[in-house]
């Protein structure tokens, strides 16, 4: 699993000294972060409009940046800043601050990795001879409960448990 993100960042800002004790500062910053690619666009994710309203996986393709990654690339996380300073006599300094932050990257664990997602997650080679006429897997059954085990899983110990139906 290759994944890649790339960010952009921008920022300007600007100072006005309205009185003597009184300053203020503007300013405007924008964040752009890729979501997550995977090197060779082994990503799936779930789409419950495709197959006719069925639901089904899609896949991650040459293209566009939402082709690639599945989802939809937020191009607007402008985030205003703002700042004011007011010093009542020369030892006091009261100062306040607003700001709107956008966090590009949530990376906890692995439940938003699009590249872990069946059929790239599984990692366990079947049991069976090279020569064997037998199907290593059979769709009504499911995949095997330990196929699930990510490659590189930062939390170890999540063992999902899969049935057939």
């Amino acid at each position: 699993m290759d994944q890649r993100l790339w960010m952009v960042s921008g920022f300007a800002q600007d100072d006005w000294k309205l009185l003597p004790n009184l300053t203020v500062n503007l300013g405007l910053r924008y964040d752009f972060a890729t979501p997550a690619l995977e090197g060779k666009n082994q990503q799936a994710n779930f789409d419950p409009t495709a197959n006719g309203g069925a639901g089904g996986l899609v896949f991650a393709k040459s293209g566009s940046l939402k082709d690639r990654a599945l989802i939809n690339p937020n191009y607007k996380n402008f985030g205003p800043r703002l700042g004011i300073s007011y010093s009542p006599d020369t030892k006091t300094v009261i100062r306040a601050g607003y700001g709107y932050y956008y966090s590009m990257f949530e990376r906890f664990g692995s439940e938003n990795q699009l590249a872990l997602n069946p059929p790239f997650l599984i990692n366990k080679a079947p049991a069976v001879a090279s020569n064997s006429t037998t199907p290593a897997l059979i769709t009504q059954n499911g995949f095997p409960q330990t196929s699930w085990i990510p490659r590189r899983s930062i939390c170890r110990s999540f063992r999902p448990s899969i049935s057939a139906r």
